[in-house]
C-alpha cells in the first residue's frame, strides 16, 4: 500500500500555508496545531520542513522541530537544511524519526553526507534529489553527472536505501511529476524512492501506487492536502468543525 505522508512546511517559526475549510487553520497558525490535526485525520507519519533552512543550506527551525516531536505520538521525518553533522546529530536526538539531507549535499560535499550516514545508518537518513526533469524523449545518451539518476546512483554507491525525488520546473517550483523518470530512477538504482509533491489529484496516486512493485512506496503531499482535493477530507473536517468525538491519541 501507497504510504501517504502529509508535510508540515515551517517559515519564521510558524505553518508556511493555510488548510482549507477549517477557519482556526491559516497560513501562520503553530505547526503542532497543524500536526494534532492531521495525526486526527489519521496521518500514520508526518514530513517537516525548514523553508528557511532549505532557502540557506542550514537548518533553522530546531525547537519547532523538538515541540513537534514532543508533542505527537507518530513518526516524524525531518528536511530542510540538514547539511551538518551537528544537525542531524541534534534532530535524531529530539527523536526524528528521520532527517533528510539537503539536496546539494551529495553533488557538492559528498563527504559530510557520508558522515552522517555513517554515524546514524541508512534508516535514518534520506538522500534528497531535486531536478528539473527531462525531456519527454531523452534519447539514448548517458545521463550527466547533475541527472538524477547519476545522483541516484552516487547515493546507492554511499550507501543509502532511500531517495526523497521531487521534481522541479524551470523557475524553481514544483509541478506534476513524470512517472516515466521515476521508474527509472527507481529501477536503474534499486533504492526505495518517496515522491515529493507534484500529486494534486487521487489519478496522480493512482499512478504512483502503480509503480510500487519498482520501489516508489511513499509520496509526501503538500498543497493537494491542505486545499481538500480528495473528497474524504471535506467529510473529516466537517465533522471536526463540529465537534465530532475523534478518539485519535494527540
Amino acid at each position: 500500500m501507497l504510504l501517504i505522508i502529509p508535510a508540515i512546511d515551517i517559515q519564521n517559526g510558524v505553518s508556511a500555508y493555510a488548510i482549507s475549510g477549517l477557519g482556526d487553520m491559516p497560513a501562520g497558525t503553530d505547526p503542532v496545531a497543524i500536526a494534532k490535526l492531521l495525526r486526527i485525520e489519521n496521518a500514520k507519519t508526518l514530513h517537516a520542513t525548514d523553508l528557511d533552512g532549505a532557502r540557506d543550506g542550514a537548518f533553522r527551525q530546531f525547537e519547532v522541530m523538538r515541540r513537534l516531536v514532543e508533542n505527537v505520538d507518530i513518526p516524524i521525518e525531518v528536511s530542510g537544511g540538514v547539511a551538518a553533522v551537528e544537525t542531524a546529530d541534534r534532530l535524531l536526538g529530539y527523536g526524528a524519526c528521520r532527517v533528510v539531507l539537503h539536496p546539494r549535499l551529495i553533488p557538492d560535499r559528498p563527504g559530510v553526507a557520508e558522515k552522517i550516514l555513517a554515524r546514524h545508518g541508512p534508516a535514518k537518513v534520506v538522500a534528497a534529489i531535486e531536478s528539473m526533469g527531462e525531456p519527454d524523449n531523452p534519447g539514448t545518451a548517458a545521463p550527466g553527472p547533475g541527472h538524477p539518476l547519476s545522483i541516484g546512483e552516487t547515493a546507492k554507491r554511499m550507501g543509502f536505501r532511500r531517495i526523497l525525488y521531487t521534481e522541479l520546473d524551470r523557475t524553481g517550483t514544483r509541478h506534476r511529476l513524470n512517472p516515466r523518470l521515476l521508474a527509472r530512477l527507481a529501477v536503474s538504482t534499486g533504492l526505495r524512492v518517496t515522491v515529493s509533491g507534484g500529486v494534486v489529484s487521487f489519478d496522480d496516486l493512482r499512478d504512483i501506487q502503480n509503480l510500487q512493485e519498482l520501489g516508489v512506496d511513499s509520496v509526501v503531499l503538500r498543497s493537494s492536502l491542505y486545499e481538500n482535493n480528495f473528497s474524504c477530507q471535506k467529510i473529516w473536517r466537517l465533522a471536526e468543525s463540529g465537534g465530532y468525538p475523534f478518539t485519535a491519541k494527540v
